[in-house]
Protein backbone atom coordinates (compact mmCIF):
# COMPACT_ATOMS: atom_id res chain seq x y z
CA UNK A 1 0.00 0.00 0.00
CA UNK A 2 1.23 3.47 -0.87
CA UNK A 3 0.53 5.28 2.38
CA UNK A 4 1.41 8.69 1.00
CA UNK A 5 -1.28 8.43 -1.66
CA UNK A 6 -3.82 6.68 0.60
CA UNK A 7 -7.07 8.57 0.61
CA UNK A 8 -7.77 10.65 3.68
CA UNK A 9 -11.25 11.99 4.37
CA UNK A 10 -11.82 14.80 6.83
CA UNK A 11 -15.41 14.31 7.93
CA UNK A 12 -17.54 16.73 9.94
CA UNK A 13 -20.64 14.65 10.68
CA UNK A 14 -21.63 14.38 14.33
CA UNK A 15 -23.84 11.36 13.68
CA UNK A 16 -24.14 8.99 10.75
CA UNK A 17 -26.98 7.55 8.71
CA UNK A 18 -26.74 4.95 5.96
CA UNK A 19 -26.32 7.62 3.28
CA UNK A 20 -23.32 9.28 4.99
CA UNK A 21 -21.70 5.89 5.63
CA UNK A 22 -22.29 4.90 1.99
CA UNK A 23 -20.53 8.06 0.89
CA UNK A 24 -17.51 7.46 3.14
CA UNK A 25 -17.10 3.75 2.39
CA UNK A 26 -17.59 4.30 -1.35
CA UNK A 27 -14.91 7.00 -1.47
CA UNK A 28 -12.52 4.70 0.37
CA UNK A 29 -13.49 1.76 -1.89
CA UNK A 30 -14.21 -0.51 1.07
CA UNK A 31 -17.72 -1.87 0.47
CA UNK A 32 -16.64 -4.81 -1.70
CA UNK A 33 -13.78 -5.60 0.68
CA UNK A 34 -16.24 -5.87 3.56
CA UNK A 35 -18.52 -8.12 1.51
CA UNK A 36 -15.67 -10.51 0.72
CA UNK A 37 -14.13 -10.51 4.22
CA UNK A 38 -14.34 -13.72 6.25
CA UNK A 39 -15.05 -11.63 9.35
CA UNK A 40 -14.39 -8.12 10.66
CA UNK A 41 -12.28 -7.12 13.66
CA UNK A 42 -12.81 -3.70 15.25
CA UNK A 43 -9.93 -2.51 17.47
CA UNK A 44 -11.07 0.43 19.64
CA UNK A 45 -9.09 2.25 22.32
CA UNK A 46 -10.28 0.90 25.68
CA UNK A 47 -7.29 1.98 27.79
CA UNK A 48 -8.40 2.35 31.44
CA UNK A 49 -11.66 0.73 30.37
CA UNK A 50 -11.88 -1.25 33.61
CA UNK A 51 -12.89 1.83 35.60
CA UNK A 52 -13.63 4.90 33.43
CA UNK A 53 -17.10 5.92 32.29
CA UNK A 54 -18.02 5.29 28.66
CA UNK A 55 -18.53 9.03 28.02
CA UNK A 56 -15.20 10.08 29.57
CA UNK A 57 -13.40 10.60 26.22
CA UNK A 58 -10.78 8.16 27.56
CA UNK A 59 -12.26 5.25 25.61
CA UNK A 60 -13.51 5.21 22.02
CA UNK A 61 -17.03 6.50 21.43
CA UNK A 62 -19.26 3.43 21.85
CA UNK A 63 -22.09 5.04 19.89
CA UNK A 64 -19.81 5.41 16.85
CA UNK A 65 -18.75 1.76 17.15
CA UNK A 66 -22.40 0.74 17.27
CA UNK A 67 -23.25 2.78 14.18
CA UNK A 68 -20.35 1.15 12.33
CA UNK A 69 -21.55 -2.31 13.28
CA UNK A 70 -25.10 -1.62 12.11
CA UNK A 71 -23.77 -0.35 8.77
CA UNK A 72 -21.48 -3.34 8.25
CA UNK A 73 -24.42 -5.67 8.89
CA UNK A 74 -26.46 -3.67 6.38
CA UNK A 75 -23.79 -4.56 3.81
CA UNK A 76 -23.76 -8.21 4.93
CA UNK A 77 -26.27 -9.30 7.58
CA UNK A 78 -24.35 -12.53 8.22
CA UNK A 79 -20.97 -10.95 8.89
CA UNK A 80 -19.36 -11.82 12.24
CA UNK A 81 -17.84 -8.74 13.89
CA UNK A 82 -15.27 -8.95 16.70
CA UNK A 83 -14.60 -6.11 19.12
CA UNK A 84 -10.99 -6.66 20.14
CA UNK A 85 -9.09 -5.50 23.19
CA UNK A 86 -6.14 -6.69 25.28
CA UNK A 87 -5.08 -6.28 28.91
CA UNK A 88 -3.61 -3.04 30.22
CA UNK A 89 -1.09 -2.19 32.93
CA UNK A 90 -2.35 -2.53 36.51
CA UNK A 91 -4.44 -5.69 36.07
CA UNK A 92 -6.59 -3.99 33.44
CA UNK A 93 -7.84 -7.28 32.08
CA UNK A 94 -9.70 -7.14 28.76
CA UNK A 95 -12.68 -9.08 30.11
CA UNK A 96 -13.04 -6.54 32.92
CA UNK A 97 -13.06 -3.73 30.35
CA UNK A 98 -15.86 -5.46 28.46
CA UNK A 99 -17.80 -5.85 31.72
CA UNK A 100 -17.30 -2.27 32.93
CA UNK A 101 -18.28 -0.80 29.55
CA UNK A 102 -21.29 -3.17 29.44
CA UNK A 103 -20.48 -4.55 26.01
CA UNK A 104 -22.12 -5.32 23.68
CA UNK A 105 -25.41 -3.99 25.14
CA UNK A 106 -23.99 -0.44 25.50
CA UNK A 107 -23.38 -0.19 21.74
CA UNK A 108 -27.05 0.69 21.29
CA UNK A 109 -27.54 -1.82 18.47
CA UNK A 110 -30.44 -4.13 17.80
CA UNK A 111 -30.71 -7.55 19.43
CA UNK A 112 -30.30 -9.08 15.99
CA UNK A 113 -27.04 -7.18 15.47
CA UNK A 114 -25.80 -8.19 18.92
CA UNK A 115 -25.93 -11.84 17.84
CA UNK A 116 -23.27 -11.11 15.21
CA UNK A 117 -20.96 -9.33 17.66
CA UNK A 118 -18.28 -11.23 19.56
CA UNK A 119 -15.84 -9.90 22.16
CA UNK A 120 -12.26 -10.83 21.33
CA UNK A 121 -9.83 -10.99 24.25
CA UNK A 122 -6.47 -10.42 22.53
CA UNK A 123 -4.59 -11.46 25.68
CA UNK A 124 -6.25 -14.90 25.87
CA UNK A 125 -6.64 -15.87 22.25
CA UNK A 126 -4.31 -18.35 20.54
CA UNK A 127 -1.20 -16.43 19.47
CA UNK A 128 0.85 -16.56 16.28
CA UNK A 129 4.29 -15.12 15.69
CA UNK A 130 4.82 -12.30 13.22
CA UNK A 131 8.19 -11.53 11.64
CA UNK A 132 9.29 -8.85 9.20
CA UNK A 133 12.71 -7.86 7.90
CA UNK A 134 11.84 -4.21 8.54
CA UNK A 135 10.99 -4.65 12.23
CA UNK A 136 13.01 -2.47 14.59
CA UNK A 137 12.18 -3.91 17.99
CA UNK A 138 10.95 -7.49 17.53
CA UNK A 139 14.18 -8.58 15.86
CA UNK A 140 15.61 -11.56 17.74
CA UNK A 141 14.89 -14.55 19.96
CA UNK A 142 14.62 -12.41 23.09
CA UNK A 143 12.19 -10.00 21.42
CA UNK A 144 9.44 -11.78 19.51
CA UNK A 145 6.10 -10.41 18.31
CA UNK A 146 3.15 -12.67 19.11
CA UNK A 147 -0.36 -11.52 18.23
CA UNK A 148 -3.91 -12.87 18.36
CA UNK A 149 -4.56 -15.53 15.73
CA UNK A 150 -8.13 -14.26 15.28
CA UNK A 151 -6.92 -10.70 14.75
CA UNK A 152 -4.25 -11.69 12.25
CA UNK A 153 -6.66 -13.99 10.43
CA UNK A 154 -9.16 -11.23 9.71
CA UNK A 155 -9.61 -10.00 6.15
CA UNK A 156 -10.88 -6.65 7.39
CA UNK A 157 -9.55 -4.78 10.43
CA UNK A 158 -10.95 -1.46 11.62
CA UNK A 159 -8.65 0.66 13.80
CA UNK A 160 -10.85 3.21 15.58
CA UNK A 161 -9.60 5.55 18.27
CA UNK A 162 -10.18 8.97 19.72
CA UNK A 163 -7.54 11.64 19.14
CA UNK A 164 -5.69 12.25 22.43
CA UNK A 165 -2.52 13.69 23.84
CA UNK A 166 -0.20 11.09 25.35
CA UNK A 167 2.25 11.40 28.22
CA UNK A 168 4.86 9.21 26.48
CA UNK A 169 4.35 9.67 22.73
CA UNK A 170 2.91 13.20 22.79
CA UNK A 171 0.11 12.23 20.42
CA UNK A 172 -2.01 9.11 20.13
CA UNK A 173 -3.98 8.20 17.03
CA UNK A 174 -4.41 5.26 14.67
CA UNK A 175 -0.80 3.98 14.90
CA UNK A 176 -0.54 4.20 18.68
CA UNK A 177 -3.91 2.46 19.07
CA UNK A 178 -2.33 -0.73 17.71
CA UNK A 179 -0.15 -0.83 20.85
CA UNK A 180 -3.31 -2.21 22.47
CA UNK A 181 -3.06 -5.40 20.40
CA UNK A 182 -0.05 -6.65 22.40
CA UNK A 183 -1.10 -9.47 24.69
CA UNK A 184 0.98 -8.78 27.87
CA UNK A 185 -0.79 -7.06 30.74
CA UNK A 186 2.15 -4.90 31.86
CA UNK A 187 2.70 -3.00 28.63
CA UNK A 188 4.84 -0.43 30.44
CA UNK A 189 7.78 -2.74 29.77
CA UNK A 190 7.59 -1.62 26.12
CA UNK A 191 7.57 2.11 26.91
CA UNK A 192 11.35 2.44 26.75
CA UNK A 193 11.19 1.43 23.07
CA UNK A 194 7.61 2.45 22.34
CA UNK A 195 8.28 4.13 18.99
CA UNK A 196 9.98 1.00 17.61
CA UNK A 197 7.20 -1.23 18.99
CA UNK A 198 4.43 0.87 17.39
CA UNK A 199 6.43 0.95 14.15
CA UNK A 200 6.52 -2.86 14.07
CA UNK A 201 2.82 -3.24 14.93
CA UNK A 202 1.79 -0.99 12.04
CA UNK A 203 3.83 -3.16 9.65
CA UNK A 204 2.43 -6.38 11.13
CA UNK A 205 -1.29 -5.53 11.27
CA UNK A 206 -1.92 -3.05 8.42
CA UNK A 207 -5.58 -2.21 9.23
CA UNK A 208 -7.97 -1.71 6.32
CA UNK A 209 -9.84 1.25 7.78
CA UNK A 210 -8.57 3.79 10.31
CA UNK A 211 -10.78 6.28 12.11
CA UNK A 212 -9.39 9.01 14.37
CA UNK A 213 -12.24 10.65 16.26
CA UNK A 214 -11.44 14.24 17.24
CA UNK A 215 -15.07 14.89 18.16
CA UNK A 216 -14.35 12.71 21.17
CA UNK A 217 -10.80 13.81 21.91
CA UNK A 218 -8.57 14.74 24.81
CA UNK A 219 -5.69 17.17 25.35
CA UNK A 220 -3.24 18.19 28.11
CA UNK A 221 -2.44 15.21 30.38
CA UNK A 222 -3.78 12.40 28.21
CA UNK A 223 -4.38 9.63 27.49
CA UNK A 224 -6.40 9.16 30.70
CA UNK A 225 -6.23 12.30 32.89
CA UNK A 226 -6.57 15.00 30.23
CA UNK A 227 -9.22 17.53 29.28
CA UNK A 228 -12.15 16.57 27.02
CA UNK A 229 -12.25 18.30 23.65
CA UNK A 230 -14.55 18.28 20.63
CA UNK A 231 -12.59 19.45 17.59
CA UNK A 232 -15.54 18.89 15.29
CA UNK A 233 -14.01 16.41 12.83
CA UNK A 234 -13.06 12.78 12.26
CA UNK A 235 -10.35 11.38 10.02
CA UNK A 236 -11.13 8.35 7.84
CA UNK A 237 -8.33 6.63 5.93
CA UNK A 238 -7.11 3.29 4.62
CA UNK A 239 -3.70 3.93 6.20
CA UNK A 240 -2.91 4.47 9.90
CA UNK A 241 0.12 6.58 8.98
CA UNK A 242 -1.86 8.84 6.64
CA UNK A 243 -4.65 9.10 9.22
CA UNK A 244 -2.20 10.29 11.88
CA UNK A 245 -0.51 12.78 9.56
CA UNK A 246 -3.90 14.30 8.76
CA UNK A 247 -4.94 14.29 12.42
CA UNK A 248 -1.77 16.12 13.46
CA UNK A 249 -2.21 18.63 10.67
CA UNK A 250 -5.81 19.32 11.64
CA UNK A 251 -4.90 20.15 15.25
CA UNK A 252 -1.76 22.07 14.30
CA UNK A 253 0.56 19.50 15.91
CA UNK A 254 3.96 18.82 14.33
CA UNK A 255 3.88 15.17 13.25
CA UNK A 256 7.68 15.19 13.06
CA UNK A 257 7.67 15.29 16.86
CA UNK A 258 6.00 11.85 16.92
CA UNK A 259 8.91 9.39 16.99
CA UNK A 260 7.01 6.36 15.68
CA UNK A 261 5.70 8.35 12.71
CA UNK A 262 9.24 9.48 11.80
CA UNK A 263 10.40 5.86 11.85
CA UNK A 264 7.46 4.77 9.70
CA UNK A 265 8.19 7.54 7.19
CA UNK A 266 11.71 6.14 6.82
CA UNK A 267 10.74 2.48 6.56
CA UNK A 268 7.78 2.99 4.23
CA UNK A 269 9.52 5.74 2.23
CA UNK A 270 6.66 8.13 2.91
CA UNK A 271 6.77 11.82 2.15
CA UNK A 272 4.25 13.21 4.67
CA UNK A 273 3.88 16.37 2.60
CA UNK A 274 2.31 14.28 -0.19
CA UNK A 275 -0.59 12.98 1.89
CA UNK A 276 -3.68 14.21 0.05
CA UNK A 277 -6.88 15.36 1.75
CA UNK A 278 -10.12 14.75 -0.13
CA UNK A 279 -11.58 18.14 0.84
CA UNK A 280 -10.48 21.56 1.98
CA UNK A 281 -9.62 22.16 5.60
CA UNK A 282 -12.47 23.97 7.29
CA UNK A 283 -12.22 26.73 9.84
CA UNK A 284 -13.55 24.75 12.81
CA UNK A 285 -10.30 22.94 13.49
CA UNK A 286 -8.40 23.44 16.75
CA UNK A 287 -5.86 26.25 16.48
CA UNK A 288 -3.51 24.54 18.93
CA UNK A 289 -3.43 21.07 20.48
CA UNK A 290 -2.24 21.11 24.09
CA UNK A 291 0.16 18.28 24.82
CA UNK A 292 0.96 17.02 28.35
CA UNK A 293 2.21 19.70 30.72
CA UNK A 294 5.94 20.16 31.26
CA UNK A 295 6.03 18.53 34.70
CA UNK A 296 4.45 15.34 33.35
CA UNK A 297 6.79 15.29 30.36
CA UNK A 298 9.79 15.73 32.66
CA UNK A 299 8.78 12.97 35.09
CA UNK A 300 8.09 10.66 32.14
CA UNK A 301 11.58 11.16 30.74
CA UNK A 302 13.22 10.66 34.15
CA UNK A 303 11.12 7.57 34.73
CA UNK A 304 12.02 6.08 31.35
CA UNK A 305 15.76 6.56 32.00
CA UNK A 306 15.42 4.77 35.35
CA UNK A 307 13.35 2.07 33.70
CA UNK A 308 16.02 1.47 31.03
CA UNK A 309 18.66 1.03 33.74
CA UNK A 310 16.33 -1.29 35.63
CA UNK A 311 15.63 -3.36 32.51
CA UNK A 312 19.35 -3.82 31.89
CA UNK A 313 19.92 -4.93 35.50
CA UNK A 314 16.91 -7.22 35.47
CA UNK A 315 18.04 -8.86 32.23
CA UNK A 316 21.57 -9.27 33.59
CA UNK A 317 20.21 -10.79 36.78
CA UNK A 318 18.21 -13.32 34.80
CA UNK A 319 21.20 -14.29 32.67
CA UNK A 320 23.37 -14.75 35.77
CA UNK A 321 20.92 -16.83 37.81
CA UNK A 322 20.59 -19.47 35.05
CA UNK A 323 24.35 -20.07 34.79
CA UNK A 324 26.04 -23.05 36.48
CA UNK A 325 29.73 -22.65 35.66
CA UNK A 326 32.31 -19.89 35.36
CA UNK A 327 32.35 -19.80 31.57
CA UNK A 328 28.57 -19.41 31.37
CA UNK A 329 28.76 -16.67 34.00
CA UNK A 330 31.34 -14.73 31.98
CA UNK A 331 29.25 -15.12 28.82
CA UNK A 332 26.15 -13.87 30.67
CA UNK A 333 27.93 -10.79 32.02
CA UNK A 334 29.58 -9.87 28.76
CA UNK A 335 26.77 -11.05 26.46
CA UNK A 336 25.84 -7.60 25.08
CA UNK A 337 29.45 -6.98 24.07
CA UNK A 338 29.85 -10.50 22.69
CA UNK A 339 26.60 -10.15 20.70
CA UNK A 340 27.97 -7.01 19.08
CA UNK A 341 31.42 -8.44 18.36
CA UNK A 342 30.72 -12.12 17.60
CA UNK A 343 27.07 -12.15 16.58
CA UNK A 344 24.15 -14.29 17.70
CA UNK A 345 25.03 -17.41 15.69
CA UNK A 346 28.57 -17.55 17.05
CA UNK A 347 27.27 -17.28 20.61
CA UNK A 348 24.86 -20.14 19.96
CA UNK A 349 27.75 -22.33 18.82
CA UNK A 350 29.71 -21.47 21.99
CA UNK A 351 26.68 -22.35 24.11
CA UNK A 352 26.34 -25.72 22.35
CA UNK A 353 30.02 -26.43 22.90
CA UNK A 354 29.64 -25.75 26.63
CA UNK A 355 26.61 -28.01 26.86
CA UNK A 356 28.40 -30.73 24.91
CA UNK A 357 31.40 -30.65 27.24
CA UNK A 358 29.08 -31.17 30.19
Amino acid sequence: MNHSSSQVIVDYHKAYDNFSFDELFSKLKLIEKIKSANYVVIKPNFAAGTYVEADSHVVTNLKLIGQLIEYILLIDSQKIIYIAESDSTGFGFAFLKFDNLKLPESLNISETAQKNVKLLDLSRDVLIQKEDKDFRYFINFDKQLWLSKTLMGADFVIDITNLKSHSVTGFTGACKNLFGTLYPCEKWVFHTHISEVIHDLVLAIQPNLCIVDACYGMEYNGPVAGKKIDAGFRIWSTSPVAADIASCYMVDFNYMKVAHLKKLFQTMKIDPEKVIFDNKIKENKICFFHTPQYFLQMTNQIGLVIQRIGEALQYLGHRIHVTNNLLQLLVAIFRPILMTVLGRECLKKIKHMILKEK
